[in-house]
């Protein structure tokens, strides 16, 4: 930090970093780990990649079926690792003391008391 003392910092990507990690301790239980590596996920490389695209052909769903096509593997993948998330979620249950409740319902419980 020292070392930009007085001068403009873009942190744009650290906060994403941040996003990204927070959402993965929220959701599934475990960080990402991009900011303690300092490094982007390739998750985040294949979004960025597809925003044009997706915004551009996403509303129309023949469009947007044949775009997942064109783009093959690096969609397999997303759909791979998103998948591999919530199997892995889906396996963590939550005791408290009485029975075993879904993650959803508790957050709303907890910010409801």
């Amino acid at each position: 930090m020292s070392a930009h003392a007085g001068s403009v910092v873009d942190a744009s990507e650290q906060f994403l970093w941040f996003g990204f990690d927070t959402i993965g301790e929220i959701a599934f239980r475990k960080s990402f780990g991009t900011v303690d590596t300092g490094k982007g996920h390739f998750i985040l490389e294949i979004l960025a990649g597809s925003e044009i695209p997706f915004a551009v052909l996403g509303p129309v769903p023949w469009e947007f079926r044949t775009l997942s096509r064109l783009l093959g593997s690096l969609f397999e993948r997303f759909v791979e690792w998103c998948t591999g998330l919530i199997d892995e979620r889906r396996k963590v249950s939550y005791d408290t003391g009485h029975d075993t409740i879904n993650v959803p319902r508790r957050m709303i419980q907890l910010l409801l008391s």
